[in-house]
């Protein structure tokens, strides 16, 4: 009688495992990758400060050549989206910041970025 109940008392603990893991593979295998592109939340843009006196021009494409849409005067906190690496030089430096207040460029010539700023996709 004693082995009886000692054995019903491991049977169920073991059923009861089942039960528990099965539940936990049931709510499990209804996940199934879509295929679907989710995207992250944007990244928080890192902060910059303007170096020049003179301020710097906020143009609409990473080149001295391309049209001036804005702005920043010398000292100036800025939000720097991410940075092109491969742009017109400016004084030897080929780094272009992604602003978006106006939408645009600036070189990063005149711009002290606080934090590593992320590669353009």
């Amino acid at each position: 009688m004693m082995f009886r109940n000692a054995v019903s008392g491991c049977l169920a603990v073991a059923l009861a495992s089942v039960a528990f893991t099965g539940v936990a593979q049931a709510d499990t295998q209804h996940v199934r990758d879509s295929g679907a592109s989710v995207s992250a939340p944007a990244a928080k843009p890192v902060k910059g400060t303007v170096t020049s006196r003179l301020g710097v021009n906020v143009r609409q494409y990473p080149t001295s050549n391309s049209k001036v849409v804005g702005t920043y005067r010398y000292k100036q906190v800025i939000d720097l989206i991410c940075k092109k690496t491969n742009g017109q030089p400016v004084n030897g430096n080929r780094v272009w910041y992604k602003v978006n207040k106006p939408n645009g460029w600036v070189t990063a010539r005149f711009v002290k970025n606080h934090a590593a700023v992320p590669l353009c996709k």
